[in-house]
Formats: C-alpha cells, structure tokens, sequence
C-alpha cells in the first residue's frame, strides 16, 4: 500500500496471538512534522485558577516560563543546585493526590511496608548528619579542628529522635517525601505562577519532559527574515480552520480552531461581537456559514505553547495582522491579464533604413570616397538653394 508517512507504531511485540500489533502513526508523524514548522515554544503549564482568587490576581500571572531554562529543568537536585529557585519536574514516587484509595491502599501494602527497614537506616544518616553540623559549629567556635569520626549515636538517641518526628508532622513529611522521593502535594499557599511546585502539586508531574519534544526554543523573541521582503515584524501567520463556531453552544463563548492538529480557542471570540464592516471580522467565526468553500479558515499567529500532566497541548495564538497576511496570502487577480500573441502568429514591424554612417567607415575623415560619404540630414520643409545663390549669400556677407 502506498502512503506518503511511511512509519508505524507498535502496539505490542509478539503478544498472546504470536503477533506483532501494530498500526499507522500518521496522525503523531504530521503533527510533530507541523509543529517543527511552526517552531513555537515551549513554556511552563500555568496553575489552575482557583475559584477564590480575585480577577486581579488571575489577571497578573506574569511572563511565560521556558521549560529549558537551568532553574526547572532538573531531574534532581545535587549539592551544587539546590537553592530556592532550583526545581525539577521528574521524581521517581508516585503522585499520591491523584490516587484513589484502593490505589493508595495498595502502595502502601507493596511499596511502603517493604521498605520500613531502609526508612530507618535513612533517618539514622539525617540524624548523624545534624549532629556532625552541630559539633562542627562547636568545635569552630572554641578553635579546635572537628573530626567527623568522633560522632556517635546511641539507639536512645534514637529512639528519642523518632519520637520527636513523630510529634512534629512538619519535618516528617520533608522527611517522607525526600525518602520515597513524591512529588509536592496540593496546598493553599502558592508556590507562585511560574513555579513547577505550584503547577505540578495541583496536576500532578509530566510523564515526560515539559516540551515532549515539540520545540527546543526557549524564546519567541526572534526576527524572521522572509526572502524577497527581508526582516519581518510579526512571524509567519498559519491559516487555522474553524471547528466550531462562537455561538454554537450556549454555555461556551469561545470558538474553536484548528491549528496544527491541536484546537484551541479564539482570544478575541469572547470579547469581539463580529459584525462584516468590522476589521477583524472573520466570516464563519462568529456564526456557521454553509456558503464558504471549503469550510471557515482564519489567519492566526501562535504565541506560547504548554502541555500539561495529561500530556494535553495548549495553544495560545493572536490574530494575525492584515499587513503580513497579505504577504503570504494567495489572492485571485482581479485584472484580466493581457493578451499575448501567439508564437506563430507574431510578425515583426517594418523598419525604415537608416541614413546614418554605419560604425567603423571612414565617412568624416576625408578617406572615403565621394561617391561613399553620407548625404547631410535635410529636412523636407527647407527651401531648394541652387549653388550660385549660395555663393551670393556668402559674398554679400563679407561685404559686410
């Protein structure tokens, strides 16, 4: 069979029918095909609104953030990054507040009991770790050099410790997620509104990287040169089809549009009451219209791009400028073109031969002869001077 995306996805490899499923990934092959096209980057998912927080603040959620900048992507946190900036968005335990219970239930009968042992072991080397601090400070204090070998711990010690955990919930649970290593659990207070904290404790973490490959840009700040017109304001538009029109549902405001394989919605739908004399008007945008060929289309300019804990893309675009749509718009001429004569047809115009000397003779340098020389220009409106009246002219004009 031919096809112009040659490439499959397998499904499973020798299953219980000794076969190898597969099927065509067209659908992820053109996408991605489209989107390297489009070059659009890549930013933080922005955190769930919450139904308590006022229009202000929803409205001031500040600049989108790269997934590829050094403070969020991180995979883990070593000595040398550890600040208060620094974040990561893989983690190897489970997001426990998209569990159910049996779920949770489970994890804790096959996960957490087996590992009751280690948990111990790990809280002896944090407690040793305090206490190694806490002499260090000591022995600098007095002048004297610390030795990490002199520090000792009795089970006493301990056992005090693990009972002091356990009255504090608050450095047990930095405690517990450090060891199972969870993701950050859903709070009230936000982490603010480009922080991977705040995002992920609500959605939970990406099952891959932030940008899942789409685009390696960090920046839409950049200036595209077009061939013939040169450096261009505003990035190259993408012609988006309508899916669905403003008002074709009561309970949602927005249209939607196709672009690039993702929907997304209008910006201006919900704000805009399109009327025709209008300039951003688009027609089938605000209401259905059967008459336009090949369905409502609509030139628009991506922005900014995320994709959430689902693995769902979100799409953010403008409308794109008439100045730059009629760039890369192709229009119908209006104007008939000329009519242009056939080949066999044409006949080439008479010309009248010309009575100047040819270049190259000898014609003003006296080496010709007199039969050759050019005859002077004479216009057909001079008068006819016979030599001997010539002559007089020239006498009577010496006399003088």
């Amino acid at each position: 069979m031919a096809t112009s995306t040659p490439t499959i996805r397998v499904d499973a490899v020798d299953s219980i029918d000794h076969i190898t499923d597969f099927r065509s990934s067209a659908d992820h092959v053109l996408t991605l095909r489209k989107w390297q096209e489009m070059d659009i980057p890549i930013s933080i998912p922005e955190p769930p609104r919450k139904p308590t927080a006022s229009s202000f603040s929803q409205a001031t959620i500040g600049p989108p953030r790269s997934v590829f900048e050094a403070q969020v992507d991180n995979t883990e946190l070593t000595q040398q990054n550890t600040g208060i900036d620094q974040q990561r968005w893989k983690y190897k335990g489970p997001w426990l507040a998209g569990k159910t219970d049996g779920d949770f239930e489970e994890y804790i009968r096959k996960e957490i009991k087996r590992r009751k042992f280690k948990f111990r072991q790990f809280l002896r080397e944090r407690l040793l770790e305090k206490k190694a601090i806490a002499q260090k400070h000591e022995a600098m204090e007095n002048g004297e050099l610390f030795e990490p070998s002199a520090v000792q711990m009795s089970d006493q010690e301990f056992n005090l410790y693990v009972k002091s955990l356990r009255e504090g919930h608050i450095e047990l649970n930095t405690l517990v997620h450090q060891f199972l290593d969870l993701p950050p659990s859903p709070s009230d207070q936000g982490s603010g509104p480009s922080s991977l904290a705040s995002v992920y404790s609500e959605q939970g973490p990406p099952k891959t990287h932030p940008s899942a490959g789409l685009s390696y840009n960090r920046t839409n700040s950049y200036i595209q040169n077009h061939p013939l017109l040169g450096p261009q304001e505003y990035k190259t538009p993408v012609l988006g089809r309508v899916l669905k029109p403003q008002n074709a549902s009561s309970s949602e405001s927005k249209a939607k549009v196709g672009v690039g394989g993702i929907v997304a919605e209008d910006p201006e739908s919900a704000l805009f009451k399109g009327r025709p004399k209008d300039a951003k008007y688009v027609p089938g945008l605000a209401s259905f219209d059967p008459n336009i060929p090949g369905g409502a289309k609509v030139w628009v300019q991506p922005q900014q791009a995320s994709i959430d804990s689902e693995g769902k893309i979100k799409l953010r675009y403008e409308r794109a400028e008439k100045s730059t749509v009629i760039i890369y718009e192709e229009k119908v001429q209006d104007e008939p073109l000329p009519e242009v004569t056939k080949g066999y047809d044409r006949q080439a115009p008479d010309l009248a031969p010309s009575t100047r000397p040819r270049a190259g003779s000898r014609t003003g340098y006296g080496l010709d002869r007199p039969s050759e020389r050019a005859l002077p220009l004479r216009s057909d409106n001079a008068p006819d001077v016979t030599p001997d009246q010539l002559l007089n002219m020239m006498g009577s004009s010496l006399d003088r």
